[in-house]
């Protein structure tokens, strides 16, 4: 596990100022880091503490967009800590959005994990709103919507006809090589 044991005037002079700076700048997103900041929170990572998230991003900094964790997978999280315990304490430190990029079935067991601590109360539901109507503004701000166009009309369009009629004139061809086969 990563981890700062400078004093916090250093970490205010030199690790924190690009965080101000961004958070000034209005940046929609953060990625939280699997590393200890000693003179904030001696137990845990930024990831799962509620002093470097909430107390000094969000409060100190006020800053109020989405929070992602950094992949938990990582062996900082994922050696040192149980991924229900990970996502109950990330969720309530502040982290709006875990990132879990390979393993499904450990994506699952986070859901289902957040799913429990909500159930049981240890993560309350404003907690869970409050993360939802960040996600929803970024998307708001960045995601591009598709045009309406019903399922009918893709697959009866020109080009998805013009595919099938290619799929299935390469497939009835027992001629070609089969690496040069479509479908």
């Amino acid at each position: 596990m990563p981890r700062l044991p400078h004093p916090i005037e250093r970490l205010e002079r030199i690790e924190l100022p690009p965080f101000r700076t961004a958070v000034e700048a209005r940046v929609a997103m953060i990625m939280t880091a699997h590393v200890v900041f000693e003179p904030i929170d001696p137990d845990y990572p930024a990831t799962m503490s509620r002093r470097v998230l909430h107390g000094i991003l969000r409060e100190e900094m006020g800053f109020d967009g989405v929070i992602i964790s950094d992949d938990l997978e990582m062996k900082a999280i994922s050696a040192n800590f149980d991924i229900a315990d990970v996502v109950t304490r990330g969720a309530n430190a502040g982290v709006d959005l875990f990132a879990i990029c390979h393993d499904t079935d450990l994506q699952n067991r986070a859901i289902d994990a957040l799913i429990r601590a909500v159930e049981r109360g240890e993560v309350s539901r404003e907690r869970v709103m409050e993360a939802n109507r960040r996600l929803d503004a970024l998307m708001a701000r960045y995601a591009r919507v598709a045009p309406a166009t019903s399922d009918f009309e893709r697959l009866n369009s020109a080009e998805h006809r013009a595919i099938v009629e290619r799929i299935a004139a390469v497939e009835g061809d027992e001629s070609l090589d089969p690496t040069q086969r479509v479908g």
